[in-house]
């Protein structure tokens, strides 16, 4: 989990926590089963990922 967020994420987190999509409540950095999301609305049962330079090492992940 990283303490620093990207420029897109602070931006992204500040859209999603002021509840301004539907009223869907979000999280950030949520633990699903082993992994790690950026973003997730539980009840929604929705997950934002944020791509981008911090992902490049774990890149084959991505198209699992």
């Amino acid at each position: 989990m990283r303490a620093n967020p990207t420029p897109a994420e602070q931006r992204l987190w500040l859209a999603l926590r002021a509840n301004r999509l539907d009223d869907w409540q979000f999280t950030r950095q949520t633990v699903i089963d082993r992994y790690i999301v950026d973003f997730a609305s539980k009840a929604a049962r929705f997950v934002i990922e944020v791509d981008g330079d911090t992902h490049s090492a774990q890149g084959r992940y991505d198209g699992a």
